[in-house]
């Protein structure tokens, strides 16, 4: 009996030691003096120590808001959106650990949205063209993205700064400079100087003839591969998937890579870290920047946490 109570004693303290604490988020945004009280403010809380995430949404009073943050080590993203304005006006970040903290300080960047529509020559959309954005000042998102099947990338966490936006297929580039404003919605076009072959139905049946055949020629000659030769090409990425990873940065190079050698349907976060060496905090961003960019796709299973490349990443 004794023995059952002590156990209890220990789970009571544990349930105790894991509950949330409140924590005052005050923010201050960055080049804005205007009043940002009675702003909606959306959240995601990360905790590093729990690996748990909560996302959830409040309004600015004083400068700020309570928190229910976990116990631990903590990442907080927050965006403010201002309904008079046609996108999202700010962007913060912050990492704490609890402990016997009541507040935290947290800078807000101003943002914007944005929709990039890459087109040929007669204004039809351009599927799967790297597009590559950058802006003066180094925060939220900016880089390299892939367009989708309408032509189109969207980001909804552009900075409010001077960007430039290029497109590039082939020997074909094009590139615009745009000052974008705090809270805009934009759409922007990027035209390259080049006729696609979508309404060239001719040409097309002839090259749907030609590959027809080789397909048959390739089936009745016998193959003969060395394996050592054969794992060699099976490791070694196209030449379009090696494009889109020499566009990356340094960390998501490693990531790609070393999904691409496991040769697996999908591998855990556990084993990216053990891998890679990338510490869990940073991964945990590195991740999140790469399925933002239609390179890998994250499944949560229970605690596990299921990382694969895209169709679209994996068919290039």
């Amino acid at each position: 009996m004794k023995r059952l109570i002590f156990l209890m004693l220990i789970l009571l303290s544990a349930l105790v030691s894991a509950q949330s604490s409140d924590i005052r988020i005050n923010l201050r945004p960055i080049d804005f003096e205007e009043e940002i009280n009675s702003l909606p403010v959306n959240y995601e809380l990360h905790s590093i120590t729990l690996d748990q995430t909560i996302e959830g949404n409040a309004i600015i009073a004083e400068k700020g808001f309570t928190l229910s943050t976990f116990e631990g080590i903590n990442e907080l993203y927050i965006t403010v959106d201002d309904s008079k304005t046609p996108g999202p006006d700010f962007y913060g970040k912050a990492s704490f650990i609890t402990n016997d903290l009541t507040s935290v300080m947290t800078p807000l960047f101003s943002i914007a949205s944005t929709t990039i529509k890459v087109t040929d020559k007669k204004n039809i959309p351009l599927p799967n063209i790297p597009v590559r954005v950058d802006c003066s000042k180094d925060y939220a998102t900016q880089g390299y993205f892939v367009t989708d099947e309408f032509g189109i990338v969207k980001i909804e966490q552009l900075p409010a700064d001077n960007c430039t936006f290029r497109a590039a297929h082939e020997e074909h580039i094009t590139s615009l400079e745009l000052v974008v404003e705090r809270g805009s919605n934009d759409e922007i076009i990027l035209k390259l100087d080049f006729k696609s072959q979508k309404n060239y139905f001719g040409t097309i049946a002839i090259i749907i003839i030609i590959i027809l055949l080789a397909l048959l020629l390739w089936k009745q000659k016998p193959k003969y591969v060395d394996e050592d030769e054969a794992e060699e090409q099976e490791d070694e990425p196209s030449s379009r998937k090696e494009d889109i990873i020499s566009a990356l940065n340094q960390r998501e190079q490693e990531v790609v890579r070393f999904i691409l050698k496991q040769n697996k349907d999908y591998v855990s976060q556990a084993n990216v870290v053990h891998g890679t060496g990338i510490a869990k905090t940073s991964l945990v961003r590195i991740l999140s920047s790469l399925e933002q960019k239609k390179i890998i796709q994250i499944e949560s299973v229970g605690k596990l946490k299921k990382i694969s490349l895209t169709e679209e990443f994996g068919s290039k």
